[in-house]
């Protein structure tokens, strides 16, 4: 390539619509990036110059890509001539470019290509030429300087703009009251984009901006400029959810702008929905901010109802179509929507709920207008779950209101009366079923008879929800009805009739179980009907819907009735699912979910049908997820494709990323993993054929990086994998050495995976699955190298965790508002949940591998535990790091030496703890120390026993919160005075039985209460003088412990035969006579059994 002519044509080229051409032309120019400065400076060159206005464009995009810091960048290999021509000429054209569009995307080269300079210091001169260009008299160079700060912002993020912000804020705060309305917009733009990536702290520093972006937005909709009004509310919404904190000063003002924007009718009506999608954003990310501001409830939610009452009908076209297909926002979808998002946003669930029914019984008994009833009873259903507990106490007149409703004349107000009455069932769901049925489910017949399809649909998707929860005993007495009107709407109805009334028969078979068997016979062969004659692709849902009721079915009645059928419908399933069905014919999820369900009814019988159900199974789950990256300014409406999701990412370095994915190849792969899963887990070793294919393809998903779900399945079907293989070694029907080499396998993926996983949640059920398949392989599964990557991936997490969480406790001594707090509370406890989850863990390695786990915990882990005991940790962290401990001294005695006596002095110190789960480690370990701790442990006898009297003899040691610390005192006070017995006196032992039987019974922690409770039995047995001696408290304490799941099969018999003891010696009756009614009589039904 010799010159800038045919350089500039390949270029053009690129954007041929012909082929080849493009694909040729696309050959050569990334041939040419072998020769970095020819290709550099000939881009910079035709963005300068070129006469095309296309080719300048596609240069400044190419340009980008080739000098912004990247691992392809060809900016460190260009020589130091044409790097400093770069940064002279990139400057020169962004202040020259009169182009709008190639201005734009001069911003985002530029901002890319300097953001990776700044930091290392290698373009000082920069930033003081943009400063200059913020003040300068040329109103092209503002506005390019407030798109570079806008741009830099998302490419530098907090830090690399932190040593710039005073000078930021200045520039911004004179271009946001520029006399140029483009530039204010630009710096609207810039101030939105600077304070959503800086931190926290930082932010008041803008908090004067605000009433200047406000003015930028009262000016454009003086103008009715629209769409730069919706431009400014976007970013505001951005800064809502991102960085609530900001209008904590400002908040009055800022929503009395929205509130005044959202109730002008003149105003374009999407500029007002922004407006409300703002107020309730902020609702639901920042409440106390919201609280704080005048009648706010008494002004949106009326405008709410009043929008909602803006509804379309066309009462042919609505009556006879089920889906609604309109995807424009109407007036009355944000109000619906609105009024959901409100109640629940826990503003003030009491307001919501006394402002809502300010309205509410004017609009239902308004008789003129029956856009106000249908309004009314929406209003109920979409506050009804965010205002549970304020409805629950008015819930009989508010099922009175919505009930007397199904008459109305006008179709769309019993629809509602219907939609009102199922959400309802679904929010009070339990409580509603069991207090109402007597008045829903008869409206809900008669809804079903309406003269109206779409009503009759909309009743029978009601029944969906009234059944669903409900226990079978409630629809019982309604079987008979419900059924027969479900018939008759299937042989009678329209087929998105037919379609939610095969639902509901679905939902009534779940919920009646057995007492379906009755009607089997009555359904069934209407659903072989349907899968047998219903073939069109119009009939697509009726069938998916119809093979999702036939194996709901066949759960529900058991494979005694459904068997006789299960063959014909297997194979008819089967030749459906034969058909190639198209990618997106609903059938296909229902069948692979009516597969598990049958799978789950038939057992061992569905094992010949897996050869066709479970290879498109497999096939689905080892889909490769279809993603693609692109520019912000480049991706175009491509991301806008259906079934494609795209979010918009900063990322540091690199700026605005557009990541595209598609949904629906993660949803049928989901699907796919979901449904293997049913399978291990129903047929267990039956699925021998298939564990190495699924293990295969689901291992590693265990990294899976584009759904968390998937990450999350794929663990949780290890420990089923291992169960299955175990099982058929068990049977002899496959090798040991297949059950160590899946367990190597999955060790060699979940370890790794555990290291680098982002999300706590998945990372606890990576842990738990870790350690479920290592219980279930048993001791020494593990060989020394994995013992050792296990401590040290172990290691990793518990330092991330804890170190998260101290980020966690530090944001909630500075944060004031409740809803901060309890998000920060509930991520504290997720954290916590993963240091149980690898502290639970370790004690399995302890327990199965003795022989090497001890060198390597003492190397990785032991030190983090001691942190985690030290006087200013948490109480969490202290009680899970005396588990550990317990499992240490117990396991790892000899390992244990060394530090003996400052673990003892850490049991002993957190005996006296108040609280109670930290209290009960400590005692449990105190007692292992007596069992295991040798000649350790004498030193200590006395002061441990004194310890755990102590703890004994509290004032709440019965109370319930401290029973289980008791219980586990009590055990190991008795295993100083029996493990140490030549240590006691016979006088101090027996003071310590008196102390031991006192204590009795126990409760709180079911195994240790019959651990403590043998003991008591073996004294019995050896006719200890001290337990013998009281009879009378013994038997109080049999007849507390007997039928209460606090002693063994065994110990349950050992007392009945004790007392039958003492009543062949005639010391019954007498005995009996100290204790209470209750007590004689418990102790004389267990005896008489």
């Amino acid at each position: 390539m010799s010159n800038i002519q045919e350089f500039e044509q390949i270029i053009a080229n690129i954007l041929s619509p012909d082929n080849n051409t493009r694909n040729q032309a696309e050959q050569y120019y990334n041939n040419s990036k072998s020769n970095p400065d020819f290709c550099v400076s000939s881009l910079v060159q035709l963005l300068r110059s070129s006469q095309q206005v296309d080719v300048r464009t596609l240069s400044c995009v190419l340009l980008r890509k080739c000098i912004t810091k990247t691992e392809d960048s060809l900016y460190p290999h260009l020589s130091p001539d044409v790097q400093q021509m770069v940064k002279i000429q990139l400057l020169e054209a962004l202040g020259n470019e009169t182009v709008q569009n190639i201005r734009s995307k001069l911003v985002y080269t530029v901002s890319g290509f300097v953001s990776g300079l700044i930091e290392d210091n290698e373009y000082p001169e920069f930033l003081p030429t943009i400063f200059q260009w913020a003040v300068s008299e040329n109103t092209s160079l503002r506005r390019s300087a407030m798109g570079i700060f806008n741009q830099l912002a998302t490419y530098l993020l907090n830090k690399g703009l932190e040593p710039y912000l005073a000078q930021i804020h200045e520039v911004l705060v004179r271009c946001l009251q520029d006399s140029d309305n483009d530039v204010k917009q630009e710096a609207f733009d810039a101030c939105c984009s600077v304070v959503t990536v800086i931190e926290k702290s930082k932010t008041p520093g803008f908090y004067d901006c605000i009433p200047l972006m406000l003015a930028v937005l009262a000016g454009e909709l003086n103008v009715a400029n629209y769409q730069a009004a919706a431009s400014c509310i976007e970013s505001l919404i951005e800064i809502a959810v991102s960085q609530t904190s900001y209008f904590k000063q400002h908040g009055n003002q800022v929503v009395t702008a929205m509130y005044q924007i959202a109730s002008t009718p003149q105003i374009e009506d999407s500029v007002r929905h922004l407006a409300i999608e703002f107020m309730i954003s902020l609702c639901e990310n920042a409440p106390s901010i919201i609280r704080k501001i005048p009648n706010f409830i008494d002004n949106l939610l009326p405008l709410c109802m009043n929008l909602m009452l803006d509804i379309e009908y066309d009462e042919q076209e609505w009556a006879n179509t089920y889906d609604d297909n309109d995807t424009e926002l109407s007036n009355y979808d944000v109000g619906l929507e609105s009024l959901d998002r409100l109640a629940l946003s826990n503003v003030s669930p009491e307001q919501v709920a006394t402002v809502a029914f300010k309205y509410i019984p004017d609009f239902i008994n308004n008789k003129q207008d029956w856009k106000y009833r249908h309004t009314g009873l929406m209003a109920i259903a979409q506050t009804a779950e965010g205002c549970n507990e304020q409805y629950y106490k008015y819930l009989k007149e508010i099922v009175s209101m919505n009930v007397g409703l199904f008459d109305d004349p006008h179709p769309r107000v019993r629809y509602a009366a219907i939609h009102c009455a199922a959400q309802l069932s679904t929010d009070f769901t339990g409580h509603i079923q069991a207090n109402f049925h007597q008045m829903i489910v008869p409206a809900l017949l008669k809804g079903m008879g309406d003269p109206i399809p779409k009503v009759q649909s909309h009743a029978a998707t009601a029944v969906v929800n009234f059944v669903e929860d409900s226990e079978s005993k409630v629809i019982q007495p309604y079987l008979d009805t419900l059924l027969s009107k479900l018939l008759d709407l299937l042989k009678t109805g329209r087929r998105f009739v037919q379609e939610q009334s095969l639902s509901a028969i679905s939902a009534i078979a779940d919920c009646a179980e057995t007492l379906f068997i009755q009607y089997y016979d009555h359904i069934v062969p209407f659903l072989k009907e349907i899968l047998w004659n219903a073939t069109g692709k119009q009939d697509r849902m009726l069938r998916a819907r119809a093979i999702e009721c036939v194996s709901l079915v066949g759960v529900a009645v058991g494979k005694e009735k459904f068997g006789s059928d299960a063959r014909q419908i297997m194979e008819v399933l089967i030749q459906t699912q034969q058909q190639h069905l198209e990618t997106d014919d609903p059938q296909i999820q229902h069948l692979h979910q009516g597969y598990t369900r049958i799978a789950k009814c038939l057992g061992e019988d569905f094992l010949p049908y897996l050869n066709f159900t479970v290879p498109p199974l497999l096939k689905s789950a080892a889909l490769e997820p279809d993603v693609k990256v692109s520019d912000v300014d480049s991706a175009g409406d491509a991301h806008e494709e259906e079934g494609v999701e795209s979010v918009t990412l900063s990322i540091k370095g690199v700026g605005d990323k557009v990541i595209s994915i598609r949904t629906s190849t993660l949803e049928e792969k989901h699907l796919a993993c979901t449904c293997l899963y049913s399978y291990v887990v129903v047929l267990k070793d039956g699925m021998l054929n298939y564990i190495k294919e699924i293990a295969d393809i689901m291992v590693p998903l265990l990294k899976f990086p584009y759904m968390e779900d998937i990450r999350s399945t794929s663990a949780t079907i290890m420990p089923k994998l291992i169960r299955a293989i175990k099982l058929a070694v068990q049977k002899g029907t496959t090798q040991p050495q297949v059950l160590k080499g899946l367990l190597d396998y999955i060790i060699q993926h979940i370890l790794p995976a555990l290291k680098v996983e982002p999300e706590v949640k998945t990372a606890i059920v990576l842990t738990e699955s870790l350690n479920e398949c290592i219980i279930e392989v048993g001791e020494t599964c593990l060989n020394e190298e994995q013992i050792k990557e296990a401590c040290e991936v172990l290691k990793i997490a518990m330092l991330h965790s804890l170190a998260r969480k101290q980020s966690i406790v530090q944001d909630l001594e500075d944060e004031d508002d409740d809803e901060e707090q309890l998000r920060l509370e509930e991520e504290s406890a997720e954290e916590e949940q993963l240091l149980t989850a690898v502290s639970e863990l370790v004690g399995t390695l302890m327990k199965t591998h003795k022989q090497h786990i001890f060198n390597y915990f003492l190397e990785n882990l032991w030190d983090t535990y001691k942190v985690m005991l030290q006087g200013d940790a948490a109480q969490d962290e202290t009680r899970i790091a005396l588990c550990v401990i317990c499992d240490f001294v117990e396991q790892g005695p000899s390992y244990v030496a060394h530090d003996f006596d400052y673990i003892l002095q850490v049991l002993l110190k957190n005996a006296y703890s108040e609280n109670p789960e930290v209290r009960q480690a400590a005692v449990y370990g105190v007692g292992a120390c007596a069992q295991y701790g040798g000649d350790l442990f004498v030193p200590h006898v006395q002061t441990a026993i004194k310890t755990l009297y102590d703890q004994i003899t509290r004032e709440d040691a019965k109370s319930k919160d401290s029973s289980a610390a008791t219980c586990n005192a009590v055990s190991a006070f008795y295993k100083c005075f029996t493990f140490r017995e030549s240590l006691v006196g016979d006088e101090q032992k027996k003071e310590c039985l008196k102390v031991f039987l006192k204590a009795l019974p126990v409760e709180g922690d079911v195994i240790e209460a019959k651990i403590v409770h043998n003991n008591l039995l073996s004294l019995i047995q050896q006719n200890n003088e001290v337990v013998v001696g009281d009879m009378t408290q013994v038997l109080r304490v049999f007849a507390y412990v007997v039928d209460n799941g606090l002693v063994t099969e065994n110990a349950q018999n050992a007392i009945v035969d004790i007392v039958h003891q003492l009543q062949n010696q005639g010391l019954l009756q007498q005995l009996l006579l100290t204790l209470t009614p209750e007590e004689q009589t418990k102790l004389s039904k267990a005896c008489s059994k």
